[in-house]
């Protein structure tokens, strides 16, 4: 029988999508040689903190990282989709969920990091994410090429 991983934190990254780009919104970590990844593209999102749900932890990260101009607000996500749960190389389990977002970058205003980009299938051929993410997000443009009403219920 295999050993039982136990994954050492939870950690949560959020796939906000436009269908009118055909890709996600991804930001540039800032370019500190004190945190994880530096000046690499990631998702949004972050740990779970004490007593809090991996669902709980990417509504109040994606609200901490992005801010809603056209609203005046920090950005909501109200019912995130669960699309994965994995444990990453470095025991982390991942909760990966996805979005709709219909907004343009300038109606958004990053809290954290350098910048936003949208991402395309075609760019993760060249762009390295963050935490080693570029599997997954493949595998969610795989999932929405299958299963053509999946946007609909994002």
């Amino acid at each position: 029988m295999a050993p039982l991983i136990r994954p050492r934190k939870i950690g949560t990254g959020m796939i906000l999508y436009n269908e009118k780009y055909a890709s996600i919104l991804v930001m540039l970590r800032d370019d500190k040689p004190s945190i994880r990844f530096p000046n690499q593209y990631d998702l949004f999102g972050g740990g779970a903190e004490k007593d809090e749900t991996a669902e709980q932890a990417i509504i109040r990260e994606v609200a901490e990282e992005l801010f809603d101009k056209r609203n005046n607000c920090p950005l909501r996500i109200p019912h995130p989709e669960l699309f994965s749960v994995y444990i990453d190389s470095r025991l982390t389990q991942q909760h990966i969920y996805a979005s709709r977002i219909d907004h343009e970058i300038d109606e958004l205003k990053l809290c954290e990091g350098q910048s936003l980009r949208w991402l395309s299938l075609e760019d993760l051929e060249t762009i390295t994410v963050a935490f080693d993410f570029n599997p997954i997000i493949k595998s969610f443009f795989a999932h929405l090429k299958e299963q053509k009403n999946y946007v609909e219920r994002l």
